[in-house]
């Protein structure tokens, strides 16, 4: 409220996104996020239907369905005309509930043609690298199931082909984001928001040596003759990105960027066919 009323009383223009549980967005919440916000998107987590949902989350106030009020919130979000993307953290223990969680998504909010989903399998910390949970052939065919699920109801976030090359892989690389923690510090990284800070609100001192460092990119022989090659980008500093990808991830790449195509080809074909 106090960042967004001093920009729109500066007569700055701008819009807002936001990583939310959704939990707090009843009505009042949501008309102050149109009108002073100016909030376009919210990514929100689901882990999966109401029981595992509200198990998983263990939200404090127990006289309370934790799921049936964000989902509730959601559809609020939605009749705002708020673009509200899921996102589904899948691993090989929850993937049958999220086939159901995703069913019902499809039931209540399919109308909106501002709602997306999308699946990020879960990761794990390894020798200070964030790396994919244990994955079979079981587990994959049940991730690209739900994601045709997905892709066949039109609401699967990744639906779009890029069109344009990439310049950076998030906020940490591009030169044109920051981040500000709460004790004035300004970084590159949200993960980052105690460390790596490469200058202060108090201080202007610029360490160029930080910055530079979010810069630097991971290149492996394999990435040299990879088709995904311009479009994946890996930064040294990042915990997300091993140094290497695994048969999954180029697997997954390749079945994402195939549907894509497909859905480009199709709506191709159909304008020209209208033509």
């Amino acid at each position: 409220d106090i960042i967004c009323n001093r920009l729109q009383k500066s007569g700055i223009e701008f819009t807002s996104n936001m990583i939310s549980n959704g939990y707090l967005f009843d009505e009042s919440t949501v008309s102050r996020a149109e009108s002073c916000w100016n909030l376009k998107k919210v990514q929100i987590t689901l882990d999966g239907t109401s029981e595992k949902y509200n198990k998983t989350k263990s939200y404090i106030y127990n006289n309370v369905n934790a799921f049936e009020k964000v989902t509730d919130n959601i559809e609020t979000l939605l009749k705002a005309d708020i673009h509200v993307q899921i996102r589904l953290n899948i691993d090989r223990n929850n993937c049958d509930n999220l086939s159901e969680l995703c069913d019902y998504l499809l039931k209540r909010f399919s109308e909106y043609n501002s709602f997306t989903v999308y699946t990020a399998p879960i990761m794990h910390y390894k020798n200070e690298k964030c790396i994919l949970n244990s994955v079979d052939k079981e587990f994959e065919n049940k991730y690209i199931a739900l994601n045709d699920k997905l892709y066949n109801a039109g609401i699967n976030n990744k639906r779009h082909l890029e069109t344009k090359q990439r310049s950076c892989r998030c906020m940490a690389d591009n030169s044109c984001a920051v981040l500000i923690a709460p004790n004035g510090g300004i970084g590159k990284c949200e993960h980052f928001s105690e460390s790596d800070f490469w200058r202060t609100l108090d201080d202007p001192t610029v360490d160029r040596k930080i910055l530079n460092e979010w810069k630097k990119r991971v290149i492996v022989e394999e990435c040299r003759t990879c088709p995904h090659f311009p479009m994946c980008i890996k930064l040294e500093k990042c915990p997300d990105t091993a140094n290497i990808c695994t048969e999954f991830d180029r697997e997954i790449m390749t079945y994402h960027l195939k549907k894509q195509l497909e859905i480009f080809i199709e709506k191709h074909d159909s304008e020209n066919a209208e033509r």
